[in-house]
């Protein structure tokens, strides 16, 4: 049975923005922004073909308030986030092959890789999985 993609997309549109024929994830790296609370958004979404992009706020880490120890007050709020504004994120979304090295079309491999820039060199830290149209 075919999956769709949070119920308005396809197996097809996972996939990125540069490929034949594009997809809805967005290619290279690309800031962190979190996702805007109470939406269906995804992300790393390029927000076309009927997908919403993630929010336009950069994420953030919750430190402990130095004063209170506490992450959040008592509405909920961010004490003392911390900007990730050092890191990004790519999403590569290419077809799994065979041992011949045909495209199978019903499987993908997902790579996800963080990029820290905050010291000399970048480092990266990359975790990859497989997507099947089927369940």
């Amino acid at each position: 049975m075919p999956v769709s993609v949070d119920g308005a997309g396809s197996f097809a549109q996972i996939a990125n923005d540069a490929s034949v024929p594009p997809g809805i994830f967005k290619s290279g790296f690309n800031p962190l922004y979190r996702v805007t609370p109470g939406t269906n958004a995804i992300l790393g979404a390029d927000g076309t073909q009927g997908i919403t992009a993630e929010g336009p706020t950069l994420d953030y880490l919750l430190a402990p308030d130095p004063a209170t120890g506490n992450l959040v007050d008592a509405a909920g709020n961010p004490l003392n986030p911390q900007s990730l504004t050092n890191y990004q994120r790519q999403i590569t979304i290419v077809p799994a092959t065979d041992a011949s090295g045909n495209p199978n079309t019903s499987l993908s491999i997902i790579t996800v890789t963080v990029r820290n820039n905050s010291g000399k060199t970048p480092r990266d830290y990359s975790i990859v999985g497989y997507m099947s149209k089927y369940k």
